[in-house]
């Protein structure tokens, strides 16, 4: 049976996701396919580079856990031009998520999707038009920021002539995507459900893209 694993969006509640990862290798199931959304799929990138719970865990520890570290990186991301620093304050309290993954992320995290071991996508939104983009191909870092773009926060990714943003804005948790046929989908959704209902207005929206980036 093949079996495709879908990580949905969630923003810090993505680490939600890594337990998940655990209980399946307890279990002995091998996804086959590979799909996430936002911070989602971040780690499903990992999964598909083979990159168990006690990885994530362990990198997590000791890459957060160093505040002196935390702050190398942080400032390695400071513009070294006037021409740059310019060029970021036109997208003032914008962060470029590229440059964050490339600081960031486990230095031997794959670049390319070619290089993964089981095969993969990252779902982004495309700004314009606000159709969903199954990304599949290409520079990996780029899928990953532009499917993580929370807007406002984090700068479109211009991908293939397009401007792309967070992938849970068109689809959260994307069990129906998968570049390979599977005969079991598995979607993990670590937002959690409404517990009371409210009328659709800019609260709303300003409390759901404040629970993406918590």
């Amino acid at each position: 049976m093949k079996i495709g694993l879908a990580f949905g969006g969630g923003g810090a509640r993505g680490l939600g996701h890594l337990p998940i990862i655990g209980a399946l290798k307890d279990l002995g199931l091998k996804p086959n396919a590979v799909a996430g959304s936002s911070i989602g799929s971040i780690v499903g990138a990992g999964v598909a580079s083979r990159m168990t719970e006690t990885d994530w865990k362990e990198y997590c520890l000791s890459t957060f856990s160093n505040s002196s570290d935390i702050l190398k990186r942080l400032w390695s991301l400071m513009p070294t031009s006037w021409k740059e620093f310019w060029e970021s304050s036109l997208n003032l309290f914008q962060f470029n998520l590229e440059l964050i993954l490339e600081n960031f992320l486990p230095l031997n995290f794959p670049r390319d999707f070619c290089a993964l071991e089981i095969p993969f996508c990252a779902v982004a939104s495309n700004l314009k038009t606000a159709e969903m983009v199954v990304i599949q191909e290409g520079d990996l870092r780029s899928a990953l920021a532009a499917s993580s773009a929370i807007p406002g926060l984090f700068k479109p990714v211009l991908r293939n002539h397009d401007f792309l943003i967070d992938g849970a804005v068109c689809n959260p948790v994307l069990f129906d995507c998968f570049t390979e046929p599977v005969d079991l989908s598995i979607g993990i959704d670590v937002t959690g459900l409404p517990i009371i209902e409210y009328k659709m207005d800019v609260f709303r929206f300003l409390k759901a893209l404040l629970l993406q980036v918590l």
